[in-house]
């Protein structure tokens, strides 16, 4: 078993890859779209830079997610209180017969 520093370390580590892997996509996908942007779907007839905007959007999404999760490593984040109940603690309530 890792030591709890070293766990950290490597959990920093993986993150700030998935940052820099990201920073490349939205990179490399923003020549794709700027290539191949204009040229229309056979299908549709939309252009294909409408879909291939999905990719960096993605990896913007992905970023945040990663800096996030840095973020946890350091600061305690509370799990919000829920007003509700989930479909699996309605699920337990009615095995137990509560509902």
């Amino acid at each position: 078993m890792m030591p709890k520093h070293m766990k950290k370390i490597c959990n920093v580590l993986a993150q700030v890859i998935i940052i820099i892997v990201s920073l490349f996509m939205i990179m490399y996908s923003i020549r794709i779209i700027q290539k191949v942007g204009n040229v229309p779907s056979p299908a549709t007839g939309i252009p294909r830079g409408y879909y291939y905007s999905l990719m960096p959007i993605s990896f913007v999404v992905s970023i945040f997610y990663a800096f996030s999760n840095i973020l946890k490593l350091f600061i305690p984040i509370v799990e919000p209180v829920k007003g509700y109940k989930d479909d699996l603690d309605l699920l337990l309530d009615i095995e137990k017969g509560d509902a």
